[in-house]
């Protein structure tokens, strides 16, 4: 099937991602059930052990996980607006006397864009052409904002902010199922090595970290066919072009990706656009025959723009050190892929390794776990979040 969409133009990355696509929904689809595991139950022989799917069992670690819940925390209250709600914030407010009342209501959006509408009350103690109501409104916008609508690159900036923000969160969520896999992977072999004391403590911190009751301690077995179609997923991921693995690496490096985007914000728009402000409004009071219409604009001059003629080379500076920040963020980028992919190889010829001479005991399935712990960060890197259906 992908020699087939590759033939119809697909390129390589959307042949990956429809490969790696398939594999998921298939890691989720079909898993017959397993026995307990009979060494845990040897070290438990009157307890229940607990069965999971893979998937039950990364995501209950996940929801339970503090990074993951901070990373989500954080992530909702700097871009809350952005996954639905609107993005205008509201503002009401009103000031009475003996003598008048005025009431106002306000609105702020994307790119420094102001609503306002007002109505003041006269005077009724005043004389008749002093005691007419008024009623104003006003939408203000910097001139910048302009350039940030026409241009998609500084329009989309937000937008990569927050990717940025939720790819963080996954990348936390793929360290909390790694943590997880790693520690399954230790009370497994505590319990193969017949350490039935340091067996029973690592079953009673992965316990609590799947959410059972602290008084429970109950060995956890992992069922069906999770942890092969794992192993297939990461062997199909080595046999993959790297050029192609870094350019997905690369395109969901948080830290990369809001580095190029404060780089886009900084060329564009100058000082002076910001400074400039777009208005247009009206007022109405009973008197009129109707509402009087006002446009303009108004300049603010900040004192950082006064008597500094070297302010052009300032910016060039800036956007200079942005793009070498940029450039470091790249280079530790690919190190770090670098890095993981030869870890990744190693841990899993290790693996192949063993199960080549048909070895079935304790080192082949510590060797499994580690190649999972290393490959669900790996694969979470490139996109690909094995405890999520797809």
């Amino acid at each position: 099937m992908i020699c087939e969409l590759a033939g119809r133009g697909f390129h390589g990355r959307a042949a990956l991602a429809c490969l790696v696509g398939l594999a998921v929904v298939t890691l989720f689809g079909h898993w017959p059930p397993a026995v307990a595991s009979a060494t845990a139950s040897r070290i438990f022989p009157q307890v229940e052990p607990v069965h999971m799917s893979m998937r039950e069992f990364l995501n209950a670690a996940i929801r339970l996980d503090p990074y993951c819940a901070a990373a989500s925390e954080r992530l909702a209250a700097k871009f809350g607006t952005a996954s639905g709600a609107s993005s205008w914030r509201p503002v009401v407010g009103f000031r009475a006397s003996p003598s008048t009342l005025e009431v106002w209501a306000a609105a702020e959006g994307l790119h420094g864009v102001l609503c306002r509408f007002a109505y003041e009350s006269g005077d009724p103690g005043s004389s008749e052409n002093q005691a007419m109501a008024m009623w104003r409104g006003v939408i203000e916008a910097p001139l910048s904002c302009i350039s940030r609508v026409i241009q998609p690159n500084i329009a989309g900036s937000v937008e990569a902010k927050l990717r940025a923000a939720e790819l963080r969160v996954a990348q936390e969520e793929a360290r909390a199922a790694a943590r997880a896999i790693d520690m399954l992977r230790k009370a497994e072999a505590l319990a193969m090595q017949g350490d039935a004391a340091g067996a029973i403590q690592a079953y009673g911190e992965l316990s609590l970290l799947i959410g059972l009751p602290s008084h429970e301690i109950r060995p956890v077995v992992v069922t069906g066919e999770g942890p092969t179609l794992i192993a297939e997923l990461i062997g199909r991921a080595l046999d993959a072009d790297p050029t192609l693995l870094l350019h997905e690496w690369l395109a969901r490096d948080p830290d990369l990706i809001e580095a190029e985007a404060c780089l886009a914000e900084a060329g564009s728009a100058g000082s002076l656009l910001d400074a400039i402000t777009l208005s247009a409004g009206f007022e109405w009071d009973q008197s009129s025959s109707g509402p009087r219409w006002q446009v303009g604009a108004a300049v603010a001059v900040g004192t950082n723009m006064v008597g500094k003629s070297s302010r052009p080379a300032d910016a060039h500076e800036h956007t200079v050190l942005l793009q070498r920040r940029a450039d470091a963020l790249r280079a530790r980028s690919t190190a770090r892929f670098t890095r993981a992919l030869g870890q990744l190889r190693s841990v899993w010829a290790g693996f192949s390794a063993l199960t080549d001479l048909g070895d079935l005991g304790a080192a082949q399935a510590d060797a499994r776990r580690a190649a999972e712990v290393d490959g669900i960060a790996f694969l979470a890197r490139l996109g690909v979040f094995v405890w999520k259906s797809q």
